[in-house]
Protein backbone atom coordinates (compact mmCIF):
# COMPACT_ATOMS: atom_id res chain seq x y z
CA UNK A 1 0.00 0.00 0.00
CA UNK A 2 3.13 2.27 -0.47
CA UNK A 3 1.66 3.92 -3.54
CA UNK A 4 -1.67 4.30 -2.02
CA UNK A 5 -1.38 7.72 -0.23
CA UNK A 6 -4.84 7.15 2.19
CA UNK A 7 -4.15 3.72 3.39
CA UNK A 8 -0.66 4.58 4.20
CA UNK A 9 -1.30 7.96 5.70
CA UNK A 10 -3.79 5.92 8.18
CA UNK A 11 -1.36 3.10 8.81
CA UNK A 12 1.72 4.89 9.53
CA UNK A 13 -0.54 7.74 11.69
CA UNK A 14 -2.17 4.68 13.94
CA UNK A 15 1.21 3.23 14.22
CA UNK A 16 3.12 6.45 15.43
CA UNK A 17 -0.21 7.10 17.73
CA UNK A 18 0.11 4.40 19.16
CA UNK A 19 3.89 4.12 19.63
CA UNK A 20 5.24 7.28 19.47
CA UNK A 21 9.22 5.81 19.18
CA UNK A 22 8.10 5.04 15.81
CA UNK A 23 8.13 8.94 14.54
CA UNK A 24 10.54 8.08 12.07
CA UNK A 25 8.10 6.35 9.68
CA UNK A 26 6.79 9.84 9.47
CA UNK A 27 10.38 11.12 8.12
CA UNK A 28 10.37 8.30 5.73
CA UNK A 29 7.17 9.36 4.05
CA UNK A 30 8.46 13.06 4.02
CA UNK A 31 11.96 11.83 2.28
CA UNK A 32 10.45 9.36 -0.27
CA UNK A 33 8.01 12.31 -1.72
CA UNK A 34 4.76 10.54 -0.39
CA UNK A 35 3.50 14.25 0.60
CA UNK A 36 -0.34 13.65 1.18
CA UNK A 37 0.83 10.47 3.02
CA UNK A 38 3.01 12.42 5.35
CA UNK A 39 0.15 15.08 6.19
CA UNK A 40 -2.32 12.65 6.25
CA UNK A 41 -0.20 10.59 8.96
CA UNK A 42 0.55 13.45 11.18
CA UNK A 43 -3.23 14.39 10.75
CA UNK A 44 -4.38 10.20 11.68
CA UNK A 45 -1.22 10.47 14.56
CA UNK A 46 -3.00 13.24 16.26
CA UNK A 47 -6.79 12.81 16.33
CA UNK A 48 -5.65 9.25 17.87
CA UNK A 49 -3.32 10.86 20.42
CA UNK A 50 -6.34 13.20 21.22
CA UNK A 51 -8.66 10.63 20.97
CA UNK A 52 -7.07 8.52 23.48
CA UNK A 53 -6.67 11.48 26.01
CA UNK A 54 -10.08 12.79 25.16
CA UNK A 55 -11.35 9.25 26.47
CA UNK A 56 -9.41 9.83 29.82
CA UNK A 57 -10.88 13.47 29.78
CA UNK A 58 -7.01 15.02 29.32
CA UNK A 59 -6.74 14.12 32.94
CA UNK A 60 -2.63 14.27 33.33
CA UNK A 61 -2.02 15.90 29.63
CA UNK A 62 -0.25 18.72 31.38
CA UNK A 63 2.10 16.52 33.67
CA UNK A 64 2.63 14.04 31.06
CA UNK A 65 6.15 15.30 29.97
CA UNK A 66 7.32 15.49 33.47
CA UNK A 67 6.54 11.94 33.61
CA UNK A 68 7.96 11.04 30.74
CA UNK A 69 11.47 12.55 32.02
CA UNK A 70 11.49 10.64 35.74
CA UNK A 71 10.89 7.50 33.36
CA UNK A 72 13.80 8.29 31.58
CA UNK A 73 15.86 8.82 34.65
CA UNK A 74 15.03 5.70 36.70
CA UNK A 75 14.38 3.20 34.40
CA UNK A 76 16.52 3.78 30.91
CA UNK A 77 19.84 2.63 32.27
CA UNK A 78 17.84 -0.61 32.71
CA UNK A 79 16.61 -0.84 28.78
CA UNK A 80 18.51 -1.76 25.69
CA UNK A 81 18.76 2.30 24.52
CA UNK A 82 22.16 3.46 23.09
CA UNK A 83 22.31 5.41 26.10
CA UNK A 84 22.20 2.69 28.37
CA UNK A 85 24.90 0.95 26.11
CA UNK A 86 27.36 3.86 26.53
CA UNK A 87 26.58 3.90 30.71
CA UNK A 88 27.19 0.14 30.82
CA UNK A 89 30.67 1.81 28.78
CA UNK A 90 31.65 4.24 31.68
CA UNK A 91 30.32 7.13 30.05
CA UNK A 92 28.63 9.67 31.69
CA UNK A 93 25.51 10.22 31.32
CA UNK A 94 25.71 13.59 29.83
CA UNK A 95 28.14 12.30 26.95
CA UNK A 96 26.13 9.27 26.85
CA UNK A 97 23.07 11.67 25.44
CA UNK A 98 24.95 13.36 23.45
CA UNK A 99 26.26 10.79 21.65
CA UNK A 100 23.39 9.36 20.95
CA UNK A 101 22.17 12.59 19.03
CA UNK A 102 25.03 12.43 17.30
CA UNK A 103 23.91 8.61 16.30
CA UNK A 104 20.40 9.88 15.90
CA UNK A 105 21.47 12.74 13.32
CA UNK A 106 24.01 10.61 11.26
CA UNK A 107 20.81 8.29 10.72
CA UNK A 108 18.43 11.30 9.90
CA UNK A 109 21.25 12.01 7.55
CA UNK A 110 21.45 8.40 6.24
CA UNK A 111 17.67 8.90 5.70
CA UNK A 112 17.45 11.65 3.98
CA UNK A 113 20.67 10.31 1.14
CA UNK A 114 19.31 6.90 0.95
CA UNK A 115 17.32 7.81 -2.43
CA UNK A 116 20.12 9.16 -3.77
CA UNK A 117 22.89 6.19 -3.32
CA UNK A 118 21.35 3.47 -2.90
CA UNK A 119 19.60 1.90 -5.87
CA UNK A 120 16.31 0.94 -3.76
CA UNK A 121 16.52 3.78 -1.92
CA UNK A 122 12.88 3.74 -0.97
CA UNK A 123 13.42 0.20 1.14
CA UNK A 124 16.98 1.94 2.31
CA UNK A 125 15.32 4.82 4.14
CA UNK A 126 12.55 2.63 5.54
CA UNK A 127 14.79 0.09 6.84
CA UNK A 128 17.28 2.98 8.00
CA UNK A 129 14.02 4.77 9.80
CA UNK A 130 13.40 1.53 11.75
CA UNK A 131 17.07 1.76 12.87
CA UNK A 132 16.66 5.57 14.16
CA UNK A 133 13.32 4.25 15.49
CA UNK A 134 15.42 2.11 18.07
CA UNK A 135 18.29 4.08 18.49
CA UNK A 136 16.61 7.48 18.68
CA UNK A 137 14.31 6.02 21.60
CA UNK A 138 15.48 6.71 25.51
CA UNK A 139 14.01 3.82 26.57
CA UNK A 140 14.15 0.23 24.61
CA UNK A 141 12.37 -2.64 26.10
CA UNK A 142 12.93 -5.82 24.47
CA UNK A 143 9.69 -5.97 22.85
CA UNK A 144 10.64 -3.31 20.68
CA UNK A 145 12.68 -5.36 18.47
CA UNK A 146 9.46 -7.07 17.06
CA UNK A 147 9.80 -3.92 14.49
CA UNK A 148 13.05 -5.82 12.78
CA UNK A 149 10.57 -8.46 11.65
CA UNK A 150 9.45 -5.42 8.99
CA UNK A 151 13.20 -5.16 7.85
CA UNK A 152 13.58 -9.01 7.87
CA UNK A 153 10.70 -9.53 5.93
CA UNK A 154 11.52 -7.42 2.73
CA UNK A 155 15.10 -8.43 2.84
CA UNK A 156 13.77 -12.29 2.77
CA UNK A 157 9.99 -12.44 1.86
CA UNK A 158 9.83 -16.12 1.70
CA UNK A 159 11.44 -18.08 4.80
CA UNK A 160 15.09 -18.04 5.19
CA UNK A 161 17.63 -18.60 8.38
CA UNK A 162 17.41 -14.50 9.03
CA UNK A 163 14.07 -15.23 10.39
CA UNK A 164 15.45 -17.34 13.41
CA UNK A 165 17.59 -14.88 14.65
CA UNK A 166 15.41 -12.67 16.55
CA UNK A 167 14.73 -15.84 18.43
CA UNK A 168 17.81 -14.87 19.64
CA UNK A 169 16.66 -11.82 22.30
CA UNK A 170 15.87 -14.67 24.80
CA UNK A 171 19.56 -15.26 25.11
CA UNK A 172 18.89 -12.06 27.72
CA UNK A 173 16.14 -10.58 30.06
CA UNK A 174 13.54 -8.77 29.06
CA UNK A 175 15.65 -5.70 30.92
CA UNK A 176 19.80 -4.82 30.76
CA UNK A 177 19.66 -3.63 34.27
CA UNK A 178 23.10 -2.02 32.85
CA UNK A 179 25.12 -4.81 32.45
CA UNK A 180 27.45 -4.73 29.38
CA UNK A 181 27.28 -7.99 27.50
CA UNK A 182 23.42 -8.16 26.94
CA UNK A 183 23.69 -4.51 26.01
CA UNK A 184 26.23 -5.34 23.27
CA UNK A 185 24.61 -8.74 22.70
CA UNK A 186 21.47 -6.91 21.41
CA UNK A 187 23.37 -4.17 19.70
CA UNK A 188 25.01 -6.44 18.28
CA UNK A 189 22.33 -8.61 16.85
CA UNK A 190 19.94 -5.64 16.19
CA UNK A 191 22.45 -4.21 13.90
CA UNK A 192 23.13 -7.67 11.75
CA UNK A 193 19.54 -7.89 11.27
CA UNK A 194 19.46 -4.72 10.05
CA UNK A 195 22.17 -4.87 8.03
CA UNK A 196 21.35 -7.74 6.41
Amino acid sequence: FRDRAAVLAAAAGLVVGIKLFLWPLLLWLLVTRRYRAFAGAIAVATASVAASWAVVGFSGLTSYPTLLRHVDQVWAWRSYSPVALLLALGVGQGSAEALAFVAVAVLALLILSARRWSTDGDRSAFVLAIALALVASPIVWMHYFVVLFVPIALARPRFAPLWLCPIAFWLVGGQSDGKLWPLVFVTALATTILIA
